[in-house]
């Protein structure tokens, strides 16, 4: 018995049952543009941001979030700003208002509001050396784990 057969499709099953949107590897990578160095599906993400924070993100300022996004290194402090935007931290300054506005990624109180998605074998190429995962599962076009067997 093969670890895909005893792991990975019966992961990629479950998640679907339970309502997440599987993509081949082929449909994931076209997601990515085509290019292994690119972490995000961007136009899930900037319809998503828009949606989630009506007001404060806009077409003016949806790709600069997006390219925030892309330039978080892949290092433990990378981690922690990814974290940290997750969970809402993270903000833009809206100057109609003269303050800032913290941006939402994630609709942790609605999940219907998200966009759910699992694919298999994610390579991902790196600085030094590429990764891949068996498994990987997004919400809102952002990658949020990786599982290798």
């Amino acid at each position: 018995m093969s670890e895909a057969s005893s792991v990975q499709k019966p992961m990629l099953k479950y998640a679907r049952e339970i309502g997440w949107e599987y993509l081949t590897h082929k449909e994931a990578l076209q997601r990515r543009g085509g290019d292994t160095k690119e972490r995000i599906f961007s136009d899930i993400l900037h319809n998503q941001l828009i949606k989630l924070n009506p007001g404060v993100v806009t077409l003016d300022n949806v790709e600069q979030i997006i390219q925030d996004l892309r330039n978080i290194n892949s290092d433990i402090e990378g981690n922690r700003t990814l974290l940290n935007w997750l969970k809402g931290q993270n903000s833009i300054f809206i100057g109609t208002e003269n303050r800032d506005r913290n941006i939402t990624l994630i609709d942790f109180n609605n999940p219907e509001n998200n966009i759910f998605h699992v694919t298999e074998e994610w390579e991902q190429k790196g600085i030094a050396f590429n990764n891949r995962a068996d498994v990987m599962f997004l919400i809102n076009g952002i990658p949020v784990r990786a599982i290798s067997f």
